[in-house]
């Protein structure tokens, strides 16, 4: 687990196995990180449940994943520091591409040191990473990212089926086979935080029927805000007896919230078209979405070259009706010392 705080950002993040995984002795296959400096981004990995290793796969892959953006700093302050939503859209697929490479190539390097195949170390894959203009999103598998603006909870990516229909999809190795790798970008004016979770952790966090984000993760950012949630309360949380109710999976949680102070994502001028653009559409994401799902490994680098020069079919869509805010029954019983009451969150 991991807490951060810099640049008018604050972030926080947890892991822990499932009963499940307890009562067979398993080590816990999700992973989670954020941090608020020198950009803020979290990271949720939900290791492949059959494979061996996929803990080792997980934990390998954040670091080289934080690595791998220190070097790609020039890529993202074109796609995330600049007024250019051409520009951002091409800039920010080539850096979704190469993280995934970066991900896939510590599989195969731990597979050449174990003898394993790599499959043994897939795990899903959910970042997000922010800039003074907007923030990038990728996902691989089903671990849910929530958004939150203006007061209003969404998701940039609704998922369908995941885990619960056995049709999640991970990182691989496999140069031959289909990324299934989601990603665009939003704008990160008014953003209040940004949420990563597990599947396991979605149990409670998103409605699995309508897919929607529950009012839990509002209450969590905004404890995080007022320094209220710390590494201690957080994971009491994830590890609370009543989960097992839900889930016996692993959960893990990212958050990160801009903190009042912070100047770095400054709020359009008052008489601003985005400014009456982003309150007309309040209860809606609006991203730049794209689809890497028929792409495989090995054609990415032309992909990309390809993809700069003659431009990409990608338009800025709303999410869907399905998507929007729910105030949905309290689910999450946080710590009694973590509220004001002890009630359900």
């Amino acid at each position: 687990m991991t807490t951060d705080t810099a640049h008018g950002w604050t972030s926080l993040s947890a892991a822990v196995p499932g009963g499940g995984h307890l009562e067979r002795g398993v080590p816990c296959q999700d992973r989670a990180a954020a941090w608020a400096a020198p950009r803020p981004c979290g990271i949720v990995l939900d290791g492949r449940g059959s494979a061996r290793r996929s803990h080792d796969g997980a934990e390998a892959a954040i670091t080289a994943l934080r690595q791998r953006l220190l070097e790609l700093e020039t890529e993202l302050a074109q796609c995330l520091d600049r007024d250019d939503p051409a520009l951002a859209r091409v800039a920010w697929k080539g850096v979704a591409s190469q993280l995934y490479c970066t991900a896939a190539r510590e599989q195969r390097r731990l597979s050449e040191a174990s003898g394993l195949p790599a499959g043994e170390f897939e795990f899903t894959l959910s970042l997000t990473v922010s800039g003074r203009i907007s923030t990038g999103w990728m996902c691989v598998g089903d671990s849910p990212i929530v958004v939150q603006r203006a007061g209003v909870l969404a998701m940039p990516f609704c998922q369908t089926g995941g885990s619960f229909a056995n049709q999640t999809h991970f990182v691989q190795a496999r140069p031959d086979g289909p990324l299934n790798l989601h990603g665009g970008i939003f704008s990160s004016t008014g953003l209040e935080a940004v949420l990563l979770m597990s599947d396991g952790t979605a149990a409670k966090f998103i409605d699995q029927t309508a897919q929607v984000p529950a009012e839990a993760n509002r209450q969590l950012a905004d404890l995080l805000a007022t320094g209220d949630l710390n590494n201690g309360n957080l994971t009491s949380m994830l590890e609370a007896e009543h989960w097992s109710q839900t889930t016996r999976d692993d959960r893990s949680l990212a958050i990160l919230v801009p903190l009042l102070q912070n100047t770095s994502m400054p709020m359009p001028p008052s008489d601003s078209e985005d400014t009456e653009s982003a309150c007309e559409n309040d209860l809606a994401l609006r991203e730049e979405y794209f689809d890497f799902e028929i792409l495989a490994l090995f054609l990415l680098p032309l992909a990309i070259v390809l993809l700069a020069v003659v431009g990409w079919d990608s338009t800025s869509v709303e999410c869907s009706s399905h998507c929007k805010l729910a105030t949905l029954p309290a689910t999450v019983r946080l710590p009694a010392n973590s509220l004001d009451d002890d009630e359900e969150a």
